[in-house]
């Protein structure tokens, strides 16, 4: 099995780098767009003073849950 068996790239929701926080105010319509498409990709973590992935958080949290 392939990624691209399970994940699609969606080209609707690429905005040509990054968002911009100006849009709000300048394109509100873009955006509204591009909060609608807004996946988290980074967390700080303070222990190690770098940014973690958002799957080694995803792993962070379901550790927690795990051991509650």
């Amino acid at each position: 099995m392939k990624i691209s068996d399970l994940v699609r790239f969606n080209d609707e929701r690429f905005f040509d780098g990054a968002v911009q926080l100006r849009w709000v105010r300048e394109r509100p319509e873009l955006a509204r767009e591009a909060a609608s498409a807004f996946v988290f990709h980074g967390h700080p973590d303070p222990e190690r003073k770098r940014r973690l992935s958002a799957p080694d958080r995803a792993k962070q949290l379901d550790a927690g849950v795990q051991a509650a």
